[in-house]
Formats: C-alpha cells, structure tokens, sequence
C-alpha cells in the first residue's frame, strides 16, 4: 500500500508534513534519536538506549506500509521542503493476529505539546485501518499518560495488563477513520 504525502499544520499553524518512512531517511531519523532526552529515549524503548544500529535503521527505514508502517513528521519551510523529521510513529501487525499491529511513537522533545503527536497518530490509525488493522497494542510505561491520551484519540481501551516493572500492555479498538478523535460516547 503506498500512502500519499500529507501537508497540515500543527496547532501554532507550523506546516509539517506526514509520510512514509523511506531507506533514505535514516540519517535523518538517526539524528532525531541522538537529540531525544535520556527520558524520552526511555519511555519510547523501555530500555536505556544510547544509539540505533545499523540494522535498526533498516528495519526503521524499510516498510512495507501495510504490515509495517513508520509514518514520519517533517517540519517544511514555505515553499514545503522537508527541513526535520520531528516524530515517527509506527505499528507493526501481528504475525498471529491479522487485525492487531503494536504501535510505538516517538515525538522530539523540543516538538512534544505541540499537537504533532495527535496528527500522526490520527493518520497512522487511518492507515492501519485501510490496511485492514482494527486493533492496536501498546506496551508503555504505566506513568506515560502522553501514550494513554493519543491512543484514547484513536480508539477504546478494550485491555489492559502490567508486566514487570511499571510496564503496561494495553489493547484499544480503532474508531473507524470517520470517527477518529470523537469523545467516546460519539464514537
């Protein structure tokens, strides 16, 4: 599945386009890894993460865009030349599970409380379900109610568990694309 390229603008009107990761985005997402906080690095890897290996950045960077999608944030300038990759969000479908896909995202700590968050997640969760996913798993830290808020834009809680060390695996039903973003009781 190829996704078109989509222009919008976060909520301080700056112009960000959305997109498919591509293999020649790996320096770019490399340098968005190497200027995220210790803490942000943290709760998106569950681990103390210092780098990307090169075989992370292929597998980052090289999508099929239907069973694994990384949906990439880009700041433009006027002329709407891609200047930063700012935010990726990805899923990644069940080998099980034809309709569940674990999804991840990562917002640059200079770019977080911006809205960008919101507006990848809304286009990840419209590719997802074009795509034929109708649910989505999170595994996060029990404290990140960053993660709990955007996934409550896109879909209803539908599980939740703890695993080890203040981690959590939650399941939510994706709103269909018409839905996404209402208050669940519109939903």
């Amino acid at each position: 599945m190829t996704l078109p390229q989509n222009t919008c603008a976060l909520n301080d009107g700056t112009p960000v386009v959305l997109r498919p990761l591509r293999g020649d985005d790996a320096s770019k997402l490399e340098t968005v890894f190497r200027q995220l906080s210790p803490e942000s690095r943290y709760r998106r890897f569950l681990t103390h993460k210092i780098s990307l290996s090169p075989s992370e950045l292929k597998y980052f960077t090289h999508c099929d865009g239907t069973n694994h999608l990384a949906l990439g944030a880009f700041l433009t300038d006027a002329d709407g030349d891609e200047l930063e990759l700012v935010a990726v969000g990805r899923y990644v479908r069940d080998t099980d599970e034809f309709a569940l896909a674990e999804v991840a995202i990562v917002v640059a700590d200079t770019w977080q409380q911006h809205g960008i968050g919101k507006l990848v997640f809304a286009a990840l969760a419209e590719a997802a379900w074009q795509a034929g996913v109708q649910h989505w798993k999170a595994v996060f830290l029990a404290y990140n109610t960053a993660i709990r808020r955007l996934l409550e834009t896109v879909g209803k809680k539908q599980a939740e568990s703890g695993l080890d060390r203040g981690v959590v695996k939650a399941v939510y039903r994706l709103f269909p694309p018409g839905q996404l973003g209402l208050p669940e009781e519109e939903a």
